[in-house]
């Protein structure tokens, strides 16, 4: 293959992947509108197919990682990645038993923010500085 079409599916990929970073964060504040607006049911079925695009996130972010060359960044961005998605999910499981703390939710998204400034100016990522 040459190297235009291996930078096509690698930006085709990398494309596939935002828009599924994008997915998730909108699932989850739609997820916490609904449970607090006490439609629950709602709320617990978008969790789940929160849940589900957690597959496309991590299967893209994987093939962009291996992609391209390999480097520390890209390997704390992945750890950071990993790491929202389980702030993520600990935070709504808290949510739905009514248990968290008020100062845990500024930290998952606080996370969430660092996570994704992170991917966009690390290697491999988007450059924008």
């Amino acid at each position: 293959m040459s190297t235009l079409g291996e930078s096509i599916i690698a930006d085709t990929i990398l494309t596939i992947h935002l828009a599924a970073v994008a997915v998730v964060i909108l699932l989850a504040g739609a997820v916490y509108i609904f449970h607090k607006t006490n439609m629950n049911r709602t709320a617990v079925l978008l969790h789940y197919l929160l849940r589900f695009f957690y597959l496309p996130l991590l299967l893209t972010g994987g093939l962009v990682l291996g992609l391209r060359p390999v480097y520390l960044g890209g390997l704390f961005k992945l750890a950071c990645g990993l790491i929202s998605i389980g702030l993520i999910e600990v935070y709504f499981v808290h949510l739905f038993k009514n248990t968290g703390h008020p100062l845990f939710v500024r930290f998952v998204i606080g996370f969430v923010i660092f996570t994704i400034i992170l991917g966009l100016l690390l290697p491999q990522g988007i450059y924008l500085l």
